[in-house]
């Protein structure tokens, strides 16, 4: 989060406090640079507060990196994910450099259990980190990683002869669900829970200290009158400041909460500081909804609307002109026998771009099932059978020069929602006239007749 320069800081105004203090006169020169120093002690506390949060952040923010980076390798083998890893493991070193900063604000003090309580964060960041590693390790073998990557990421890493064994699809689902499983989320938990209480005890200990230096103040303030009623007025200044600068806006910014939008960034820095980290926040839950979003609509292995995508639109369209084409790869398993699964979801793959390629953007391509694809054009009826025909005839000779792919074809049902017997189900009437290509020798296609 990048840190506002624009926005006034609320302990700095305590410096133009200090000025009034200051002028009271020779008499109180004494009080006035005792109240100095000890506003420059509130000024210490509050930064030390900052970089001790700062340091614990950085060790949340480490630890959960990780743990996004290890998930991202082994749920799609992406490398970069799996050197953005180990870069911050043997290179950044956010968690120790972070229990180092921690460690340094607790020289010369009584109380470093906030430091003891990171210290036990970052060991069991660490522990984490080598389930972690084994996982992405095992991930590697699945995806069949590049020489570079394992000898440069795991060199120190032996998969177990047990893993050693597994299929390449079993070694994948292992490595996803140990950074996935129960286990490894009370792990991360332990992570968190020591986090927070560090967190806790710094604030606990800060606030201690926060409460001693009010207690001088208190006691300097009784060695003169006048001083008093001029701390009164500083109150009051402070009150109003504290009112334009964080009450007002917070008061404001609640509205902007309840309606999920991004908070204006103003009024004091640690308000603004604050508003930004919302707003990341807010963008990021946004960014993970639409993804989400995109994920229950969308099919895994070839991008295209999956089978809840097709049953909605069918839906949303059972009144309407429509043609359904319900495509079948001819002998898919024979594909997945003889070539393998990887080859196999490349031919879905390349079936499913080629579809999106021949047909129309207002039309719908959808994968239902294993080997099974269902397009439909919108605003068709039987009359316009010929533009149906020539986009059948181009998607098949598209899939007969496909490249990278074994040699494949495809068979075709079509079914108009408007014929003559519009009271059958439409998927039915396709699947009907599926059956027919199918029974014709397949690598063809067929319209739905009736009965």
């Amino acid at each position: 989060m990048k840190k506002t320069n624009k926005q006034i800081k609320v302990s700095r105004l305590f410096w133009k406090f200090a000025t009034v203090f200051l002028i009271l006169g020779a008499g109180l020169l004494v009080i006035g640079a005792l109240q100095v120093r000890n506003l420059s002690s509130m000024q210490e506390i509050t930064e030390d507060y900052l970089a001790g949060q700062e340091a614990i952040n950085s060790m949340r923010e480490a630890s959960d990196f990780l743990t996004e980076k290890a998930r991202s390798f082994a749920a799609s083998g992406n490398e970069d994910a799996a050197r953005a890893f180990f870069e911050e493991v043997n290179e950044t070193k956010r968690r120790e450099k972070a229990l180092k900063d921690l460690g340094e604000l607790a020289v010369g003090r009584e109380e470093t259990r906030l430091t003891e309580q990171l210290a036990n964060a970052v060991n069991d960041s660490y522990r984490l980190a080598e389930i972690e590693t084994y996982a992405m390790r095992l991930a590697a073998e699945g995806y069949g990683s590049s020489r570079d990557l394992i000898d440069d990421c795991f060199p120190d890493v032996e998969l177990s002869a047990e893993d050693l064994a597994l299929t390449k699809e079993e070694q994948i689902a292992k490595a996803i669900d140990m950074v996935f499983n129960e286990q490894y989320e009370k792990m991360k938990s332990d992570i968190i829970d020591n986090v927070q209480r560090s967190s806790a005890k710094l604030t606990d200990k800060t606030r201690a200290r926060q409460a001693d230096s009010y207690k001088i103040t208190a006691r300097y303030s009784r060695f003169e009158y006048l001083l008093v009623v001029l701390m009164l007025v500083a109150i009051f200044s402070m009150m109003i400041v504290n009112s334009l600068m964080i009450v007002s806006p917070l008061r404001k910014g609640i509205n902007f909460i309840r309606d999920h939008e991004p908070l204006p960034v103003k009024g004091a820095e640690e308000y603004a500081y604050l508003a930004e980290t919302y707003n990341g926040i807010l963008e990021t839950t946004k960014k993970q909804n639409k993804a989400l979003s995109y994920e229950a609509t969308h099919d895994e292995i070839t991008g295209i609307y999956n089978r809840k995508m097709f049953e909605t639109v069918r839906e949303e369209l059972k009144d309407s002109e429509i043609a359904l084409l319900l495509l079948d790869v001819d002998l898919f398993k024979g594909i997945n026998d003889r070539y393998g699964h990887q080859t196999g979801d490349v031919v879905l793959k390349t079936t499913a771009d080629i579809l999106l390629d021949c047909f129309r953007a207002e039309d719908y391509v959808c994968r239902i099932g294993g080997d099974e694809f269902a397009v439909i054009m919108v605003s068709m009826k039987p009359e316009l059978e010929y533009v149906v025909r020539n986009k059948i005839e181009m998607l098949r000779k598209k899939i007969a020069h496909a490249e990278d792919i074994p040699e494949v074809t495809v068979s075709i049902g079509v079914a108009y929602s408007h014929d003559d017997s519009p009271e059958e189900d439409l998927f039915r009437k396709a699947d009907r006239a599926l059956y027919t290509a199918k029974e014709n020798g397949r690598n063809g296609f067929a319209f739905y007749k009736g009965e």
